[in-house]
């Protein structure tokens, strides 16, 4: 249809088709939209061929340019392309719709990806010279644009159907929706860059079929307004080009650029229009072929630019939001502290694979996950994939009364190339290097109740390889704490000649006995006398401190590694240690935003080559409005319900500001199961980042140790599999409720890898998360 719809069928189709997409992220959507150009320069990108060339085209360069390069300029944008030929192995020949996931989430993604973040020219090809900023601003590409051409809107299949199991090589609804779907799995790790996808433009009618035009309708209209609906962030947005280049004047040479009649996306009225008055499924703008004419062009820039600067404003909120102060979060700065600490945006994820297995506990990784750490010494045919050395883990828990006293057992595991995926089953597998081995057998007898560990590989010149351990229990009464806490083993995991136990000087076993790290050499001689080991632990209610804690501390006594007595109450140096509950009821000297349910399960120590450092603590933080000691209420998250016999003996709920609740919220349900402990109205999974800095002036008495605080927090959460196959519901929660959602950290320095455990991904057992810190 290339005609004018008649009078009455425009007035009905916008009274069934006008609407404005209000975007679903609550990131932004009570922020009022701003189309203004941002103040100051910021560097795109845009993957296109030549439909976008002609787009990006001066106007009068020649029949079929756009004018949009010097709309972006004119708006204070630093544009630069690719083109045919472009990128590693001439990735910029592949844009159509399957292609995107060979850019994004393909094996060679990471080079491809750096290559795009940082071209600056303009590589115009033979579609006609644009305008752009004469002044490069620096830095790297911020806005990511890109583009499929006409032949993808040729789609076959139906309109409504489902997006299907995973993405393939077929032009068709199903799979396109698979593509874009996957994409987002690698768009939520980068939210320090803003994707614009920019629909296929539609085929002229001689080109296509009327059922491959609706279905390319059909699959634009599902981009617009259905893709983005459960995504958390504001870092991608959709502009309808498709539907733009649907509507004319009257002719390919005359548009009906703003004109309230019309098929447009658009900022109207003070309001983002997604409209479709005109039934065409076809290009209005056609010249010898799909490729759009001069004035499809110019209405297209004309409508893009100012949704680009409401899209541009809304991530820059959502961004300014991760580093907001809140009642429910950690409070950090909004601005680094300095140039040599590591930002979360330098935490680029890699992906995931899953663990392997024996079969029946205790040799099984089914609940399991306490401790990790790496051992570059491990597999070394990792080498050649980039991720080299393996991972010892621990196994299934110890239960308690006999149950399963030879739990947590440990083995070492290789480093398969991860992948990110939305589905643990595509993951690659990892296999055993040593399988398990009852390493803590005939120590730390009594800690089975709900054990907690840390383990630490450390190659000293003093003692050689060694696996640091550490060990507690939910619960620590004064005849398990007089046991002890810290050991060492061999990573010969057939010989493990256990040494120990050791105490950390004279600290609460609730404070020591959670995670281990190395500390940086240098650093540890200059604050801590050569104490090259940092232990932990965050137990849940406070009583460690409210907040992660961190004392540094050498279990051998000389330069030949002499490991101190049994029973040795190390010395140690405080780092970072706030006020325990069990003091009294205040919640006062606690990490920012502190809350009961708080969980920190495991720490490393990043260090860059170039000098860039942090303090990392992984876990999931209770971030509700309301947390209560007691149960999950099953009339809705938004509801405490209290434990009632423990009502007059503590405060049992509070409000995220620490207050009490109100009586009402102060009555145990009448139904509910029996998984007691401390629940919140929300959780989320975090990593808190820490300045060493701050560590030290704690090492050499300039600061308390609990006065430092993150100055940066990074969301695990939208690359997390979230207990898909819904195994042990009532213990776990649900939802925004879920607890336990993060493991243990792991570090290899040499080659900037963090390793994070996301417990009960698969099915019962972890799933390894990777991390490659941006040097």
């Amino acid at each position: 249809m290339r005609g004018k719809a008649s009078f009455l069928l425009w007035i009905s189709l916008f009274i069934l088709t006008f609407s404005v997409h209000p975007h679903p992220l609550q990131a932004w959507q009570d922020v009022t939209d701003d189309p203004t150009p941002p103040e100051t320069p910021v560097k795109l990108i845009f993957i296109h061929h030549s439909t976008g060339g002609n787009w990006l085209a001066d106007v009068g360069e020649h029949d079929y340019a756009g004018g949009l390069g010097r709309a972006l300029m004119e708006s204070n944008y630093f544009v630069s392309a690719t083109n045919y030929g472009w990128g590693p192995d001439g990735i910029g020949d592949r844009t159509d719709i399957p292609n995107w996931i060979e850019w994004f989430l393909g094996d060679h993604h990471d080079s491809i990806l750096e290559a795009l973040y940082t071209e600056y020219g303009q590589n115009i090809g033979d579609f006609g010279q644009w305008s752009r900023l004469k002044k490069d601003p620096g830095g790297e590409n911020q806005i990511i644009v890109f583009k499929s051409c006409f032949p993808n809107s040729d789609l076959y299949g139906s309109p409504d159907d489902p997006p299907a199991d995973a993405p393939n090589d077929e032009y068709t609804v199903s799979n396109a929706k698979a593509v874009y779907n996957r994409l987002l799995t690698y768009f939520a790790t980068r939210q320090d860059k803003l994707f614009v996808v920019i629909t296929a433009p539609p085929l002229m009618e001689s080109e296509t079929s009327p059922d491959r035009a609706a279905n390319a309708r059909a699959f634009n209209n599902w981009l617009v307004q259905e893709w983005l609906k459960e995504y958390p962030h504001a870092n991608v947005a959709v502009f309808d080009f498709f539907n733009v280049l649907t509507s004319s004047a009257g002719s390919p040479d005359t548009n009906d650029e703003g004109q309230e009649r019309g098929n447009h996306h658009r900022w109207w009225q003070d309001q983002v229009q997604h409209v479709q008055a005109e039934a065409n499924d076809f290009s209005a703008y056609y010249t010898d072929d799909s490729h759009p004419s001069s004035a499809g062009g110019r209405k297209a820039a004309v409508e893009f630019v100012p949704l680009l600067n409401v899209f541009y404003h809304r991530w820059q909120a959502a961004q300014a939001r991760q580093v907001s102060p809140s009642p429910t979060t950690p409070t950090v700065s909004k601005r680094l502290p300095s140039s040599r600490v590591i930002a979360p945006s330098d935490l680029v994820y890699q992906g995931a694979f899953r663990l392997p297995d024996e079969g029946e506990r205790p040799l099984t990784f089914a609940y399991g996950g306490a401790a990790m750490t790496y051992n570059p010494d491990g597999d070394t045919a990792g080498t050649a994939d980039g991720f080299p050395g393996s991972l010892f883990i621990m196994g299934h828990d110890r239960l308690a009364y006999g149950e399963l006293p030879n739990g947590n057992q440990v083995a070492e595991v290789d480093i398969p190339l991860p992948l990110i995926s939305s589905t643990v089953n595509d993951l690659p597998q990892a296999g055993f290097i040593q399988p398990f081995h009852d390493v803590a057998s005939g120590f730390f007898l009594n800690y089975d109740e709900i054990p907690r560990a840390g383990m630490q590989y450390l190659h000293h010149a003093a003692t050689g390889a060694k696996i640091h351990l550490a060990w507690g229990q939910h619960l620590q009464p004064e005849s398990v704490a007089a046991l002890g806490s810290h050991a060492w083993f061999d990573p010969n995991l057939d010989a493990p000649h256990m040494q120990g136990v050791w105490f950390i000087g004279q600290q609460s076993p609730y404070s020591v006995s959670g995670y281990l790290f190395a500390i940086p050499p240098s650093w540890a001689d200059q604050y801590t006398d050569g104490r090259y080991l940092a232990a932990g632990r965050f137990r849940d209610g406070g009583w460690s401190g409210m907040g992660p804690t961190l004392f540094a501390y050498r279990p051998w006594l000389d330069e030949a590694g002499t490991p101190a007595p049994d029973g040795t109450h190390l010395e140690e140096v405080t780092l970072l240690h706030y006020q325990s509950s069990e003091r009294g009821d205040g919640i006062e000297h606690t990490l920012n935003g502190y809350q009961h349910p708080d969980e920190w399960e495991g720490g490393a120590w990043l260090l860059t080559p170039g000098g860039k450092s942090a303090v990392i603590f992984a876990g999931t933080k209770s971030v509700g409005a309301k947390y209560w000691y007691g149960y999950v209420n099953p009339a809705g998250p938004e509801y405490p319900c209290v434990d009632g016999d423990m009502v007059d003996q503590f405060i049992t709920c509070r409000l995220a500001d620490g207050s009490p609740c109100s009586p009402p919220d102060l009555i145990e349900c009448t139904v509910h199961n029996d998984y007691r402990g401390w629940w919140s109205t929300a959780l989320e999974a975090q990593i808190i980042f820490y300045d060493p800095d701050d560590l030290a002036k704690v090492a050499v008495g300039a600061l308390q140790p609990w006065e430092p605080q993150p100055y940066a927090v990074l969301n695990l959460d939208p690359v997390l599999f979230h207990n898909p196959s819904g195994v042990e519901l009532d213990m776990l929660g649900k939802g925004i409720q879920r607890r336990f959602r993060i493991g243990e950290v792991a570090y290899d320095q040499a080659h900037g890898l963090v390793y994070i455990l996301e417990l009960y991904a698969d099915e019962a057992k972890p799933v390894v998360h990777v991390w490659k810190v941006r040097v």
